[in-house]
């Protein structure tokens, strides 16, 4: 009776444990595709000062 007690709580506890572990993966998805996400923004914007700085040095050298 014992040994059946403890078996069925520890099917329960892995039973909960895969769900714990589905629930992460899929949180670890999502913020990896956030972070991809942030990093092509960051990218972008990187881009976009450059090509500012080299506008404003552009103008300064041709006043």
């Amino acid at each position: 009776m014992v040994l059946t007690q403890r078996l069925d709580q520890l099917l329960a506890e892995c039973a909960r444990l895969a769900q714990d572990n589905q629930a992460l993966r899929a949180q670890h998805d999502a913020l990896q595709a956030e972070r991809d996400a942030l990093r092509d923004k960051y990218e972008q914007a990187r881009a976009r000062i450059e090509a500012m700085i080299v506008r404003l040095k552009d103008l300064e050298q041709s006043s």
